[in-house]
C-alpha cells in the first residue's frame, strides 16, 4: 500500500524524467524525442517519425494521425 507523500515523490520523480528529455539541443533546438521514447517505451524511430515530431513542435497546428499498423495509403497528416 503506498501513502500519499510516497505518490507525490513517485510523481515528482516521473516528472523530473520527462523534463530531462523536453529540452532541446543548444546547438540546433531539436527536441530529442528518439531518446525519450527509446527510453520510455524502448522503441526505435526511424526518421520519418523523428520528422513528423520536429513539424509538430514547430507548428501547433499539426496533428499526425500517422500509425506503423495501417497500410501506406491509410496514413494521413492534417493540418488544423
Amino acid at each position: 500500500m503506498s501513502t500519499a507523500a510516497q505518490r507525490i515523490k513517485v510523481k515528482h520523480r516521473a516528472e523530473a524524467e520527462i523534463m530531462r528529455y523536453a529540452k532541446p539541443d543548444p546547438e540546433t533546438g531539436v527536441k530529442p524525442h528518439a531518446l525519450w521514447h527509446k527510453h520510455v517505451h524502448n522503441v526505435d524511430l526511424d526518421p520519418m517519425q523523428c520528422l513528423k515530431m520536429q513539424e509538430m513542435d514547430d507548428n501547433r497546428s499539426t496533428v499526425d494521425f500517422s500509425c506503423r499498423r495501417m497500410k501506406p495509403r491509410a496514413k494521413n497528416r492534417r493540418v488544423c
